[in-house]
């Protein structure tokens, strides 16, 4: 096995590997797409020769490895991939975050002992099918950022090693590079739920940081600023929407509104020790 670091020249075939998988791969492709290859905010390492597929077909990598920031993003159309020259890359570069398609970390984790691994059903929204009252949602400027990660930083889902100035920062860097969005709704002058999208590219998007203060719980506000969401991305051209869930209770509402679990996505953040 070889490894090369991809570059422009790379762009067209390595998409259209990708795009075998589009939902495992949307996050890859948002930041190809907003950043190119050549960039310094993101490396595509390949592991080669190639592999065959059933077809006979051979596959013109043997796996990818994303690196955007400090988050790592390792793929593979072959469920046999070699899993070696993978988990020296990561090792070598002392990953930490590292997120992917469920079977291709499943093989990967025995060799990141330093990283808490978290499975989530992956799922994927061609159309919204549920209809609910959207007035009142409002989509967030800069000077709502600090208002939304408040939010969050007083809820259990998202306090866990919860860093607030860096958080705010990189929601007003994705604000900024049109990569992330945020929906909110406000009750008694405040943002009750907000809902935002993450790795925006000309296709897709993904759902996130989905979430309703604990005060306002359970009257379905969340909800309704997902619904106003989607139908507002699905709009603007979108081809489909993924996000990903491990709460089954979530999971039957985000059924509700039109998605369709088609995998698991397994998230990897440092063990606190």
């Amino acid at each position: 096995m070889t490894l090369r670091r991809l570059g422009e020249a790379d762009r067209d075939i390595l998409l259209h590997y990708l795009a075998g998988e589009p939902e495992y791969n949307l996050f890859v492709f948002g930041d190809i797409e907003r950043f190119g290859l050549d960039s310094d905010q993101l490396d595509v390492w390949a592991i080669e020769p190639s592999r065959t597929n059933g077809s006979g077909v051979p596959y013109p990598y043997d796996s990818i490895l994303l690196r955007f920031k400090d988050y790592y993003i390792p793929y593979s159309r072959s469920e046999d991939f070699s899993t070696g020259p993978v988990l020296d890359l990561l090792l070598q570069k002392q990953a930490k975050n590292v997120s992917g398609k469920g079977s291709v970390i499943s093989r990967l984790k025995s060799g990141l002992e330093h990283i808490e691994f978290t499975d989530t059903f992956l799922s994927r929204l061609n159309r919204v099918v549920m209809d609910v009252d959207t007035d009142g949602i409002e989509k967030a400027t800069l000077d709502n950022i600090e208002e939304i990660t408040r939010l969050y930083s007083d809820i259990d889902e998202f306090d866990t090693r919860y860093q607030f100035q860096q958080s705010m920062q990189r929601s007003r860097d994705a604000l900024n590079s049109g990569m992330g969005r945020f929906w909110f709704l406000r009750r008694d002058g405040h943002i009750a739920a907000v809902s935002a999208s993450s790795a925006e590219n000309s296709v897709s998007a993904m759902i996130v940081g989905v979430a309703t203060s604990p005060q306002f719980r359970n009257q379905g506000l969340a909800t309704r600023v997902v619904v106003a969401q989607c139908r507002e991305l699905l709009r603007e051209g979108k081809k489909f929407l993924c996000l990903f869930y491990y709460n089954p209770e979530a999971g039957r509402i985000y059924h509700r509104i039109g998605f369709e679990d088609i995998g698991t996505w397994t998230m990897g953040k440092p063990k606190i020790l």
